[in-house]
């Protein structure tokens, strides 16, 4: 269903996607250049290599700043074309449909779901196309590093994989109640303000 709507967005989605990728090798120099920081120039007394490493610190501190800025930039594009065509596709539905069901809905209830509700939606692509495909991307990698260091700590990290799989579900349980809790506290409000 929300696929009519990303179809205008696909180059930016893909550029996003892009950008997390491109993160993912950058993200991981940075703490090696900290060891490199630690062990040799501060521990072992290589002043040396000090310049070496702060420079290297710098060029990937604003590269990362870098690609955080186009991403930031391609998610804005995502988000705010994506909201807008839902948006106006709810809009149009309202204008063709029976005069009777709008006025039985709540003014309130109208507005969230126009506003609050497809801004809901509109993290959707955000979240489970480019963050999810970058988390597995990062935790393969993390898998392979953690198995490089040490085969035994890789075992119990993967045993602990179905325990927080669990806890969130649990916690997912009672937030979603929640959140439909709040949503209709604030459609009442809206009605009353209304």
């Amino acid at each position: 269903r929300l696929k009519k709507y990303a179809g205008s967005v696909k180059a930016p989605i893909i550029a996003l996607f892009l950008c997390s990728i491109f993160s993912l090798p950058i993200s991981l120099i940075s703490p090696k250049m900290f060891q490199i920081l630690i062990d040799d120039v501060i521990t072992a007394g290589q002043t040396d290599k000090f310049i070496i490493v702060a420079a290297g610190l710098f060029g990937v501190y604003f590269l990362k700043l870098l690609i955080d800025g186009l991403s930031l930039f391609f998610k804005n594009k995502v988000t705010n074309s994506f909201t807008y065509n839902i948006r106006k596709d709810v809009l149009q539905k309202f204008t063709v449909t029976e005069f009777s069901f709008l006025e039985k809905k709540a003014p309130g209830e109208l507005k969230m779901r126009v506003l609050d509700d497809v801004s809901k939606i509109s993290s959707f692509i955000q979240n489970q196309l480019v963050n999810y495909c970058y988390s597995l991307i990062m935790s393969a990698t993390a898998f392979a590093l953690i198995l490089n260091i040490n085969v035994k700590m890789t075992l119990y990290s993967i045993a602990i994989i179905p325990f927080v799989f669990i806890v969130n579900n649990i916690i997912g349980t009672a937030i979603k109640k929640i959140n439909e809790e709040i949503r209709a506290v604030k459609s009442e409000y809206t009605t009353s303000t209304h």
